[in-house]
């Protein structure tokens, strides 16, 4: 049976209204970052921690047994739920980020580099051609779009039980229900190859794993994180491959989208140098180096905590 996929912004969490976001990070990825402009997005099953994923689904997964004689079309949508942990979903990714500007625990684990970005940047990917919508629904895979990408905005990561059961009864609702108004219910006006019932289906999963990949547990609550969703085809030149501790992990990069007759420019606002066990001036004097000659207008700003 067909049934087309939800637009993908509707179940996602609202969007971060912060003036900056801040991605914690190394002083080797800080350096890449100023000198390409660019950030980095890692496919969304490969996040850090991979039970961050599992948790988000498997709070889905409990909220749809919840609604077993409740939700209409409830055994279409656990077909869609349960393929969720099996579909190759490598147009997905993410980048991560946090709405407080001077964490002492994200120092610690990430680096003491963090950048400022301003979330109201639209951003394209890197090197192909792009979207001018950054909130456009989901395109169709193939050959001829395989230069497309659409980025969804950053958005805040759910931590409380009411909000995360809030966005997931939204999204097992919002895919009941398309199902209930799918145009081809009947077999009769269905595509004889069967691509569209492939497609919406792929889609419908890829919404599930995206909205799973916006909820965490409440013990991380104090990063207040914000993520960054993109979709891009696998088979987009601009995804590259990198080895690292989760072995070969597919990445796409993306930048502020600028007219094609300028020059790149930076998505970074500031910079923050955090607490060091080293020579924190020799660091400063460097990282403001860096920013006169690949960011210019781009201000660095001295740790306000203590590292110990």
């Amino acid at each position: 049976m067909f049934f087309p996929a939800p637009d993908l912004a509707s179940v996602l969490p609202g969007l971060a209204r912060h003036k900056s976001i801040w991605h914690y990070t190394s002083a080797e990825a800080a350096l890449s970052i100023i000198e390409t402009k660019r950030v980095r997005l890692g496919q969304v099953e490969m996040l850090n921690d991979s039970g961050e994923l599992n948790h988000g689904l498997s709070l889905i997964r409990a909220r749809l047994e919840d609604a077993r004689f409740t939700l209409d079309h409830w055994d279409e949508v656990d077909g869609v739920v349960s393929s969720a942990t099996d579909e190759d979903l490598g147009q997905l990714y993410v980048a991560c980020a946090s709405s407080l500007p001077s964490s002492l625990s994200q120092y610690r684990s990430y680096g003491p580099y963090a950048l400022g970005i301003d979330p109201e940047v639209h951003l394209q990917l890197t090197g192909t051609a792009h979207s001018s919508d950054p909130f456009a629904d989901f395109v169709t895979p193939g050959d001829e779009l395989t230069n497309a990408t659409l980025t969804y905005g950053w958005r805040r990561v759910l931590y409380s039980s009411d909000d995360k059961n809030q966005l997931v009864s939204n999204l097992l609702e919002s895919l009941s229900q398309q199902m209930r108004d799918a145009p081809h219910r009947n077999p009769a006006d269905a595509d004889d190859t069967g691509e569209d019932e492939m497609v919406a289906s792929y889609f419908a999963v890829s919404c599930v794993v995206a909205a799973a990949a916006f909820l965490k547990h409440e013990a991380f609550a104090e990063e207040a994180e914000v993520r960054l969703l993109a979709v891009c085809d696998l088979m987009n030149p601009a995804v590259g491959f990198r080895a690292g501790r989760l072995g070969l992990t597919p990445f796409i990069e993306v930048e502020a989208k600028y007219a094609d007759n300028t020059q790149p420019v930076s998505i970074l606002s500031s910079v923050r140098l955090g607490p060091l066990t080293g020579d924190s001036e020799a660091a400063m004097s460097g990282l403001r180096m860096a920013l006169r000659k690949f960011a210019p207008g781009v201000t660095a700003v001295g740790a306000d905590i203590a590292y110990r």
